[in-house]
Parts: structure tokens; C-alpha cells; sequence
């Protein structure tokens, strides 16, 4: 059966300025050739409280280009000062090619209204790309790690610079 996707036509904002069309794009449910272009960092406010165990991210990829600083989080509040649980940092699981078939992430099911990600340029340039951004609950996934390790490592990371 098909999961619902919790974040379909739930409003996006970010920063860092856009180049190319609009933040709804994040959201349509549309993971073809369409795009964002410009922000570092996108959030999605599912307008309430989920339990969900699996993101997709779809960044621009006819070209097979890998982002950098990759990191996607999620919060109950919309602060993102601790209190998140990161379940994917390229710090730890390295870089990837993106693909039409996007990148899924999953995690130990866990209760948020918020998505934020970030991303800072690309192997073909220095925009960010951001194509598509959804969330899922699978009672039938295995997690392959809980993010609070990420979490942990991240905090450390962050008080760095």
C-alpha cells in the first residue's frame, strides 16, 4: 500500500535567498526536473505533531552531482537549538550522487512537526538545488541508526565553529 506523505502541500520556507522559482516547489509532490534554486537551508512545518521514520530529499540531479554539507533534522519546535534529532549529516555518512529516485532516509520513528535541511553548493557549482522533501511512516522499517548519535555529533561539531 502507499504511505501518506505527511509533508505534501505543507508550507516551506528557508534562507539564503532564491534564484529560481518558489519555496510550494518543496512541497507539490513533484520530484521531476522542476527546482528551488538558492537556499542553503529549507524547513518544512507539517502544521502538527507526526510520528514518522522515513525522509526523501530530492535535490537537482540529471547530472549525477553530489551537495555538500548535507544535513537534514527534525524538532517538534521550530528552533533547532538542541532540542532536534539529526537523522542524516553527510559528516557521518558521507556524500552521495544524486538520482531521480532521491535519497531515503531512515530512522527510529520519531514525533516532529518540523524539517529543516541544509545543503552548500554542489560538485558542478556553488547553488543549492533543492527539488522535493518528503516524510513517511513505515511501521515495516528496520532503522539503520536511532539519530541521536548523529545528534550528539553534530552538537560537538556545531560548538566547533
Amino acid at each position: 500500500s502507499e504511505l501518506e506523505n505527511f509533508a505534501l502541500h505543507k508550507p516551506a520556507t528557508g534562507n539564503g535567498g532564491t534564484g529560481q522559482g518558489n519555496y510550494d516547489l518543496l512541497t507539490d509532490g513533484d520530484t521531476e526536473k522542476r527546482y528551488l534554486g538558492g537556499p542553503t537551508e529549507v524547513q518544512v512545518d507539517l502544521e502538527e505533531i507526526y510520528t514518522f521514520n522515513i525522509i526523501k530529499i530530492w535535490h537537482y540531479w540529471l547530472d549525477g552531482r553530489a551537495y555538500h554539507d548535507n544535513k537534514i533534522a527534525i524538532s517538534e519546535k521550530d528552533l533547532f537549538r538542541g532540542e532536534e534529532v539529526v537523522v542524516f549529516d553527510r559528516r557521518v555518512d558521507g556524500e552521495y550522487p544524486e538520482t531521480a529516485t532521491g535519497k531515503t532516509i531512515m530512522f527510529k520513528p520519531t514525533k516532529a512537526q518540523y524539517i529543516r535541511a541544509w545543503v552548500n553548493g554542489s560538485t558542478a557549482n556553488k547553488w543549492s538545488h533543492w527539488v522535493e522533501i518528503q516524510a513517511f511512516y513505515d511501521p515495516k522499517v528496520q532503522p539503520v541508526g536511532t539519530g541521536k548519535k548523529l545528534s550528539a555529533i553534530w552538537g560537538r561539531l556545531k560548538s566547533k565553529y
